[in-house]
């Protein structure tokens, strides 16, 4: 890391290895007041393949945070880390398969449309997630394959908890706390097939 030559990208890397990269080393606050939108961006896009690290807080943000593939986002525990949003758009959009995501909330905000959504990509796993206070859906799987949702939660959602629609196949849900969905905790629409839902409550 001494050499001249090191450029921003390597020391990221280095540090992903190591244990994680932190939004707050590219000027997140978390205060639930400061929009961290650039900031939670540029750390989950420097995290690619490795791990992103979100502390105990509430970071807020006017604009979806996408997280790459093969990449791990962990929370510091469901009931105190939360991302809260302050516009109409999804919480974290899952575009690239191989991710998973655990250990935070998803608080919709009364604004933001969906807690988690993923989006033609496979082999995501969610867990321990609580998404609540979303316009439209705690969790949607779109054209989605072999994606797993495990223990989590919808709260006070506009419609459905969890929703696997259309094209979509080989998923789970495998516990699921819904309360206050406007529609119904799960639907499974359009062509959609072979996928496989327990522990709903």
């Amino acid at each position: 890391l001494r050499n001249k030559k090191t450029t921003l990208a390597t020391i990221a890397a280095y540090i992903n290895a190591e244990g994680g990269i932190y939004p707050e080393s590219y000027g997140a606050v978390g205060d639930g007041v400061t929009d961290d939108k650039t900031a939670l961006q540029a750390a989950a896009t420097a995290a690619s393949g490795g791990r992103l690290v979100l502390k105990a807080k509430t970071y807020l943000t006017s604009v979806g945070i996408i997280i790459p593939a093969n990449t791990t986002v962990t929370g510091a525990g469901k009931y105190t880390t939360k991302l809260k949003l302050s516009a109409a758009v999804d919480g974290f959009e899952m575009t690239g398969s191989g991710s998973k995501l655990q250990d935070l909330t998803v608080d919709g905000n009364s604004i933001g449309l969906t807690g988690v959504h993923s989006d033609t990509v496979s082999n995501v796993t969610v867990q321990n997630v609580r998404a609540m206070n979303c316009v439209y859906h705690g969790f949607a799987l779109t054209n989605a394959t072999y994606n797993k949702l495990i223990e989590v939660d919808a709260i006070d959602v506009g419609y459905r908890g969890v929703i696997i629609d259309p094209n979509s196949a080989y998923n789970q849900v495998i516990g699921l706390y819904a309360h206050g969905c406007g529609a119904a905790a799960v639907l499974i629409g359009h062509n959609s097939h072979h996928n496989f839902v327990t522990g709903v409550v």
